[in-house]
C-alpha cells in the first residue's frame, strides 16, 4: 500500500478511500425534459429543474455545515497548552476532498502513514459521519441515496478532483452492486481499519488511530446478502446530530422510516422497485424502525 502522496507537477498520487454517493430518481425526472415550446412548457420545465436542484443544493449545504462543525476547535483544544495543542493538531489532522456534480457527490481521503495513520483514519471517520448524516436527511426528505465506499490508487488534481481506481471501484459498487438504497463498503476499507488497530500501541498517535478505526468499524454491518454496508442508523449517529444542530432526532428518523413505508405502498405494482424498498425496510426493522 502506498505510504505517501507522490507529486508530479500538478498531480498528486496516493491510495485513496473514496465515497461515491448518488441521489436516486433525479435522472429519471431530468430525462423527461425537452426543449420547451411555449410558456406553459417553460414553467413546467423550470419547476422540475428547481425541485430536482433543490434537494441537491440542500444536501450540499448540509455537507458544508457538517464539515464546518468538524473543523471547529473543541474546548479541550482551546484549554490546552501550546505543546498539547501541537500534539492534538497532529492527532486530529485530516484531508478530505469534496466534489459534487449534478446529483452525485464524491469524497476522498489519502492513505498516509504519518502519525500512525491518524490523518487517514480521521478522514475516513469524517467521511462515514458525513455520508451517514446525509443519507438519513435525504431519506427524511423523501429522496433515496445509494453509494459505495472503496479503496484504490488515484491521482488528485485541480480543485479537490480525483481520478483513478478508487473512484471507479466506489462508482461500480454504487451502480452495479448496491441494488437498493444503501451504501456498500469495500472489504479493503475494513482490512485497512484492522491494520491500523493492530499497530503496536507504543505511541499516543497509534492508540488514537486505533480507537478511531474501531469507531469507524462500528458503522459497518453485514447485510442479509453478506455485503458490508454503512450502518447509518447506528445509535452513535444520534449523538452527532444532537451536537451539530439540535435536530429533533426522532422526527428525522421517523420521517425516513415513513418514506420507506410510503415507497412500499407506492410501488406495490412495480416488482423491481417494491423489492428494493422491502430490502430497505428490512434494514430499518433491524434497527427498531
Amino acid at each position: 500500500m502506498n505510504d505517501s502522496l507522490k507529486s508530479n507537477e500538478d498531480y498528486l498520487y496516493s491510495d485513496y478511500i473514496v465515497a461515491y454517493i448518488d441521489v436516486m430518481g433525479q435522472k429519471d425526472l431530468l430525462r423527461q425534459l425537452s426543449l420547451p415550446a411555449n410558456d406553459q412548457e417553460y414553467k413546467q420545465t423550470f419547476e422540475i429543474l428547481k425541485n430536482t436542484a433543490g434537494i441537491v443544493l440542500g444536501l450540499r449545504h448540509a455537507f458544508d455545515k457538517f464539515f464546518h462543525f468538524l473543523n471547529e476547535p473543541t474546548d479541550l483544544f482551546k484549554n490546552a497548552s501550546p505543546g498539547e495543542q501541537s500534539i492534538l493538531s497532529k492527532m486530529k489532522r485530516s484531508i478530505l476532498l469534496k466534489r459534487s456534480f449534478s446529483d452525485s457527490f464524491v469524497f476522498a481521503t489519502p492513505i498516509l502513514r504519518d502519525y500512525d495513520f491518524c490523518t487517514t483514519i480521521n478522514g475516513l471517520y469524517a467521511m462515514i459521519m458525513a455520508v451517514s448524516m446525509i443519507t438519513l436527511i435525504s431519506l427524511s426528505k423523501k429522496h433515496s441515496i445509494r453509494g459505495g465506499i472503496a479503496l484504490g490508487p488515484c491521482l488528485s488534481f485541480g480543485q479537490e478532483e480525483i481520478y483513478g481506481g478508487g473512484l471507479e471501484r466506489a462508482y461500480t459498487l454504487e451502480s452495479k452492486y448496491a441494488d437498493y438504497p444503501r451504501i456498500l463498503i469495500d472489504e479493503r476499507v475494513i482490512e485497512l481499519c484492522d491494520e491500523i488497530i493492530a499497530i503496536d500501541p507504543k505511541s499516543i498517535f497509534s492508540r488514537f488511530a486505533a480507537q478511531y478505526a474501531r469507531n469507524s468499524k462500528l458503522f459497518v454491518k453485514s447485510d442479509l446478502d453478506g455485503k458490508y454496508i454503512l450502518d447509518y442508523l447506528h445509535d452513535d449517529i444520534k449523538l452527532l446530530y444532537s451536537d451539530l444542530d439540535k435536530i429533533e432526532i426522532d422526527i428525522l428518523y421517523n420521517g425516513a422510516a415513513e418514506f420507506v413505508n410510503e415507497s412500499i405502498i407506492n410501488f406495490k405494482d412495480n416488482k423491481k422497485l417494491l423489492n428494493r424498498y422491502l430490502k430497505l425496510k428490512d434494514y430499518f426493522q433491524t434497527k427498531g424502525y
